[in-house]
């Protein structure tokens, strides 16, 4: 977790889009990674943000089935 804040806070990678549209935020949901998911919320990621399919973060915990997910980012 100490990694992923650095990198985050010096990057700037938390409103970055990497392939098909998708952040950091997405990559940790669909990763199933909840303690990640809380960090990069308490650092300001987009949770409304849309991949090139039009999804959100949300959407990708809903289809995983990930009630904990879900309510991180509700």
């Amino acid at each position: 977790m100490k990694l992923l804040s650095s990198w985050v806070h010096l990057s700037g990678a938390i409103k970055q889009e990497y392939h098909e549209g998708l952040t950091l935020l997405h990559d940790a949901v669909i990763a199933g990674q909840p303690e990640s998911v809380r960090h990069l919320l308490r650092v300001g990621a987009n949770r409304h943000a849309k991949s090139f399919e039009g999804y959100t973060p949300m959407l990708y915990a809903v289809a995983q089935k990930r009630a904990d997910l879900v309510r991180l980012l509700a």
